[in-house]
């Protein structure tokens, strides 16, 4: 499976991740932001994307976005989980707040 990611006026491959990928990016003991880096530089050179597909550049895409618009670190985010069958589980709003101070 495959999806393209618009960036910077450049569209980007993202592919379910081959075995050959994880041998370059290696996926097993990383946690949280760091699997998720490494899952979007893997999807991208399963692409065949050799020049994007590196954990540095992943690294290099913006977090927030000043727009109104989705950021580019989340956009490709979201293609590598589609890619790759994971359906993140959904955030309920207010979930990650703290509690409100007792009356």
């Amino acid at each position: 499976m495959k999806q393209t990611v618009n960036y910077e006026g450049q569209e980007f491959e993202l592919a379910t991740i081959t075995v050959g990928a994880m041998e370059t990016i290696v996926l097993d003991d990383k946690k949280g932001r760091k699997f998720n880096i490494a899952m979007i530089a893997a999807s991208l050179l399963s692409a065949g994307d050799t020049e994007h597909g590196t954990e540095d550049w992943v690294r290099s895409l913006p977090v927030f976005s000043p727009e109104e618009t989705d950021p580019p670190f989340m956009e490709f985010l979201a293609a590598a989980n589609k890619v790759n069958g994971f359906k993140p589980k959904p955030q309920i709003v207010g979930e990650n707040e703290p509690a409100a101070p007792a009356a």
